[in-house]
């Protein structure tokens, strides 16, 4: 089909006696004309907003960002209050890198001539107490299925400052992340030792920075996202999303940035008018933003390209040039940035050679097709816990190095508020639903960026993790595919949901409870101070 816009014979908006309930129906051809000014009628109706104010919050939306933000910030302050110090995935090699990038250190270094460390090993030196604190807080029995934490000595955790001495310490696992992706804990811990704050409390003010940070960004996503605006506050609650944001990390900042690119992706394809040149630029900055931050996901640039697809107004040879350009400069920035840390050939793995898996690739490529199948399709062992369906638990929330998984009737519930979010047609969506139902082209697009992304993670961690020739991926996790769910959900935007009443209030209502469930599941892991059974 065509996917020049059309004229809403698809959808039309049936006014309903019951404030707040929308109906979306198919209409015969001939009613065109009267579609389009219910629509329009209905639209100024509610808080007399337009269809061009799509983005805008209205008054019957208000409560929704209000309890966003309520469930965001106070959820992710749990997720930073229960969960001990380094137990957030990775986080200790984060706090490593984010020192180094608080410090001035853009690019990582080379070890060399160091007393007990490998020449060539990829790290930095950071102060003696900040692995102190971890080992003090025995993070390591995190991997353990069966843990108590307990015993843990908070004020002497409390104690521990920074005294100027320092060593070399290896983190493999996050050395080639660029700098942009800590910039709210990198700012943290300059406060904290402007304050002279202990470490403990340096971690915990970096969790809370990037946790704010985080919550800033969804809340513009959502608000600027013309579609799909209950689909994205859903996915913006799952536990997963949230306890990333609480975390001392880059995939926080990875995840809200992706979502920001999504929406505003949808704002100007989906706008009446062609995007202007400042808003081209814009989008180009938020495409580098995100190369700068993780560049495995820099190709959801290719998301630009349905601009001019779905906006004819936007199908002018400099915008199509526009298009070109923003995911070329994504695209240069990200292999600047893999050049520029090529140096590093230790995988995370000691199983994992990285030159060897690169030139192993290239002789027998079908390897990786079969391995990404096995790992995704046939669901086998990532190498990191034994459960079955791991990777799309994951999705919404495994939590303490996936030794903690949200609860499946729990899981349940957020796949149920999930399918009824992305059913939901606000008023003011209306004509951009119908424009979105009506193309094929767009939808292949969005397919292509998804598709990209997720064979670069994979890549990503068959070169440096999985074991050397691996049948299957090692280390594949859920929450690496939540940057992409969005523009995963949008393919089915907008359908054909007769009425929405009590779906809004059900949507949160399932993010609340899950993220009760999340803090008490990570509590009973943790700590065994509250004993309630779920499923």
């Amino acid at each position: 089909m065509s996917d020049t816009a059309p004229t809403p014979t698809a959808v039309t908006e049936a006014a309903d006696t019951t404030p707040g309930t929308a109906t979306a129906t198919s209409a015969p051809a001939g009613t065109a004309s009267h579609g389009a000014t219910a629509v329009d009628e209905s639209g100024r109706r509610e808080g007399g907003r337009t269809a061009r104010a799509s983005g805008s919050a209205g008054r019957g939306a208000l409560w929704q960002y209000v309890a966003f933000l309520l469930l965001f910030v106070l959820g992710g302050a749990a997720f930073i209050a229960v969960t001990p110090p380094g137990l957030n995935p990775d986080e200790p090699a984060h706090v490593y890198r984010a020192y180094q990038v608080a410090h001035g250190g853009l690019v990582a270094q080379e070890a060399e001539g160091i007393a007990g460390i490998h020449d060539g090993d990829p790290g930095g030196y950071i102060p003696t107490a900040w692995p102190k604190l971890f080992a003090d807080a025995h993070f390591t029995r995190g991997f353990e299925d069966d843990t108590s934490f307990r015993d843990l000595d908070w004020s002497a955790l409390g104690s521990i400052h920074e005294d100027g001495s320092t060593a070399w310490q290896t983190f493999t696992n996050t050395v080639q992340y660029p700098p942009v992706a800590y910039v709210p804990q990198a700012l943290a811990i300059r406060v904290g030792e402007a304050l002279d704050l202990g470490v403990l409390a340096q971690l915990e003010l970096g969790r809370a920075f990037g946790l704010l940070a985080v919550a800033g960004i969804l809340f513009a996503a959502i608000r600027l996202t013309p579609v799909g605006r209950l689909a994205f506050f859903a996915v913006a609650l799952l536990p997963s999303v949230v306890g990333q944001a609480a975390s001392f990390s880059a995939d926080g900042v990875t995840i809200a940035l992706c979502f920001l690119a999504t929406a505003l992706v949808l704002r100007w394809a989906l706008r009446p008018a062609a995007p202007t040149w400042w808003r081209w630029v814009g989008l180009g900055v938020l495409f580098v933003a995100i190369a700068l931050v993780k560049p495995t996901y820099a190709p959801i640039a290719v998301l630009a390209a349905a601009i001019p697809v779905l906006n004819p107004a936007a199908r002018r040879l400099w915008h199509i040039v526009a298009t070109g350009a923003s995911i070329a400069v994504a695209a240069v920035v990200t292999l600047g940035w893999l050049r520029a840390t090529s140096w590093v050939t230790q995988g995370v793995n000691p199983l994992n050679h990285p030159d060897q898996q690169r030139a192993f690739l290239l002789e027998h490529p079908l390897v990786f097709v079969k391995a990404v199948f096995r790992s995704i399709v046939l669901d086998y062992p990532t190498g990191l816990t034994t459960q079955k369906g791991e990777i799309w638990r994951g999705v919404f929330g495994s939590f303490s190095w996936l030794r903690a998984p949200l609860p499946m009737a729990f899981v349940v519930l957020l796949v149920v508020a999930l399918v009824l979010a992305v059913l939901v047609v606000e008023r003011h969506e209306v004509p951009a639903v119908v424009r979105l139902r009506s193309g094929v082209l767009w939808r292949i697009v969005v397919v292509a960026a998804i598709a990209i992304v997720v064979a670069g993670v994979c890549l990503a961690l068959y070169v440096y993790y999985t074991q050397d020739r691996g049948q299957w991926l090692q280390g594949l996790q859920g929450r690496y595919f939540l940057p992409v769910v969005p523009a995963l959900l949008l393919l089915f935007v907008g359908g054909r949901l007769v009425s929405t009443r009590g779906v809004r209030p059900f949507v949160f209502a399932a993010a609340a409870v899950s993220l009760v469930a999340a803090i008490v599941t990570i509590d009973l892991h943790f700590y065994q101070s509250v004993t309630p059974f779920f499923g």
